[in-house]
C-alpha cells in the first residue's frame, strides 16, 4: 500500500488492487477520557463502519508523516516500509 499526505489535510492509501481511498480525520471522541482521535475511510467497509485494512495500515504508519518529513510512504504486505519520500 502506498500512503500520500494530500495538501487538504487528507490521506489518499493505495491499495495493492489498485485502488484508491481517502482517509480523512473526522474529529476526536471526546466522551473517550483519553481523546482519542476519530478517522474514517472512503473504502466500502469504512463506509459502513467496519474497520478496514487501509485505516489499520495508515494508523500504524501515520506518526510517520510527523516523525520523519514524508510526503508519501510505501507499506509492504508484512508491514515493512519500504519507502519513504518527500514529494514537495
Amino acid at each position: 500500500m502506498q500512503i500520500t499526505r494530500n495538501d487538504n489535510g487528507t490521506y489518499a492509501v493505495k491499495s495493492a488492487s489498485g485502488a484508491t481511498y481517502e482517509i480523512t480525520y473526522a474529529g476526536c471522541g471526546d466522551a473517550d477520557p483519553e481523546f482519542v482521535s476519530l478517522w474514517d475511510c472512503s473504502c466500502p467497509a469504512g463506509q459502513h463502519g467496519r474497520d478496514c485494512k487501509h485505516m489499520k495500515t495508515f494508523l500504524a504508519n501515520a506518526w510517520r508523516f510527523d516523525e520523519d518529513p514524508c510526503d508519501a510512504i510505501s507499506v509492504g504486505a508484512d508491514g515493512e516500509v519500504s519507502i519513504c519520500e518527500t514529494v514537495r
